[in-house]
């Protein structure tokens, strides 16, 4: 791979065409992230290609089967869950099995909050705007106004 396509720190430079896939490579691709995802594991952690390229590259049938993908991988948690808070046993997608009476409540906890952010994650508060007042056109105070804030500033 030739280094004039990269940086000091190895990345790809804008505009390289090393990164390219075909359409038939993207397919692949696609498929493999939507496996991936379909079983329940992060988009982060799919090792064939950053899940950005992926999700900014892929066409509009593309992104309905990584939508589909998703949505399989959300059920996977929602099952285990569901069936390990009733104390039952979870059977998973690459076939292996959760003991309910082995499952640690509190790994559990965190495993959902971490796999299901946006519902079960901490809520992180939301930054308070404070406004600014407004400005003052002092071109529109009377003479006595203007007298009395520089009397207030201690100015005058």
């Amino acid at each position: 791979m030739s280094q004039e396509l990269r940086d000091a720190h190895g990345r790809f430079l804008q505009g390289n065409q090393f990164s390219r896939k075909t359409p038939e490579e993207m397919d692949i691709l696609v498929e493999n992230y939507c496996a991936h995802r379909a079983l329940g594991l992060d988009k982060e952690s799919f090792t064939e290609c950053d899940y950005r390229t992926i999700e900014k590259n892929a066409t509009d049938l593309q992104t309905e089967k990584i939508r589909e993908a998703n949505a399989k991988g959300w059920a996977v948690w929602e099952n285990i869950l569901r069936l390990v808070t009733l104390g039952q046993n979870v059977r998973l997608p690459d076939g292996t099995t959760i003991i309910a009476a082995d499952c640690n409540p509190t790994l559990l906890i965190f495993t959902i909050k971490s796999k299901m952010r946006s519902v079960y994650g901490e809520k992180v508060e939301q930054a308070i705007k404070v406004e600014e007042p407004d400005t003052i056109d002092y071109s529109k105070l009377s003479d006595g106004a203007l007298q009395e804030i520089i009397n207030a500033s201690g100015k005058g």
